[in-house]
């Protein structure tokens, strides 16, 4: 894997579970929009390494404003 590849696959799992941090909802523009968690997704993405093609599973979160939902 590469180091470029490995460097993005940790910084999402540090923040995939977190909510979006935004000043306010892109739908509705409230300023006091919270965000909650409304579903996810699991995708698997394929690459290459040394002649071998490798797996690596990714959750997608989709997030939902409390304001507009």
């Amino acid at each position: 894997m590469t180091t470029i590849l490995a460097n993005l696959i940790t910084d999402y799992k540090q923040t995939a579970n977190l909510p979006p941090k935004r000043k306010h909802c892109p739908c509705c523009f409230s300023e006091q929009a919270t965000f909650k968690q409304h579903d996810c997704r699991t995708r698997e993405l394929r690459y290459i390494a040394s002649f071998w093609v490798k797996t690596f599973v990714l959750t997608l979160f989709r997030w939902k404003c409390c304001v507009c939902n």
